[in-house]
């Protein structure tokens, strides 16, 4: 069956006489006309923030900083931001200094249901020197046999949202987890390139090439828009600074969350 409904707008004196007349039981109410900021109404929208290591793994260290730690103090100040300027849902993959494996970042998304999934890092350079924000997205060099390695690793329950791939065959499990990177495809560029476009705007602190692509494990879900964001080179001593001080951290988070509010309105109108 399918329902076609066309609104149109009208006065909220021309509602009250010419509908509300006909039933007695809304001759009295009280209506009230108000208006919702579509950024900040949908409540439904989940974010999950991935602080990147953690526990046995460090990750980068520098300056008697671990990656691991101060990741955990950038994703918290997303998180603040997120919930101080949006009504969206934010979780985070850890909320302490444990290790969690690379599947279970995934997974942690996908049973929150989530809509947007960001992993935090910060980058380190042994030779040279390099500095700024990259946002990294899935190479596209590693997906050739990347969905028959994600079915044999995860439990097929669990890879697509709604759909359950236990007894499929392989070769139409790889199928279904191709057409939905696909389609995820365009989302994760719109999303790195609202990304970009307010850091640009607001921090303007980003690596010489800030948009890179990376095989990295954590953003292979096939059906969540994922993207990885070295934040900064640990190994240089002003981005160590700028990490490590709250304040840059808070304008790197109220960045961020406006890009992914951005980012939301334009994907919703898309969809």
């Amino acid at each position: 069956a399918l329902i076609s409904i066309l609104l149109k707008p009208i006065s909220e004196e021309v509602f009250r006489t010419k509908n509300l007349n006909g039933d007695s039981r809304l001759k009295n109410k009280n209506w009230k006309v108000t208006k919702k900021n579509s950024v900040i109404s949908n409540t439904e929208f989940v974010v999950v923030l991935d602080p990147g290591h953690g526990g046995k793994d460090p990750g980068a260290e520098a300056g008697g900083y671990r990656e691991s730690n101060i990741m955990l103090e950038l994703a918290a100040a997303v998180k603040e931001s997120l919930i101080r300027n949006t009504e969206f849902k934010v979780i985070l993959t850890r909320k302490e200094d444990v290790f969690l494996s690379l599947e279970d970042r995934i997974t942690v998304a996908t049973q929150s249901g989530a809509d947007l999934f960001i992993s935090l890092h910060a980058d380190a350079v042994i030779e040279g020197e390099a500095s700024g924000t990259t946002v990294y997205l899935l190479s596209e060099n590693a997906t050739d046999k990347m969905s028959a390695l994600l079915a044999s690793r995860h439990d097929r329950s669990e890879i697509l949202r709604g759909v359950d791939l236990s007894g499929l065959d392989s070769q139409i499990t790889s199928v279904l987890i191709d057409m939905a990177r696909q389609e995820t495809k365009p989302r994760n560029e719109a999303v790195a390139s609202f990304i970009l476009e307010v850091f640009r705007e607001k921090i303007a602190e980003l690596s010489s090439q800030p948009l890179r692509y990376a095989a990295f494990s954590v953003l292979k879900s096939p059906d969540i828009p994922s993207i990885l964001i070295e934040a900064g080179f640990m190994s240089t001593s002003s981005d160590l600074k700028n990490l490590t001080t709250p304040s840059w951290r808070a304008g790197f988070a109220d960045a961020l969350a406006e890009a992914i509010s951005r980012w939301q309105i334009k994907d919703k109108q898309t969809k």
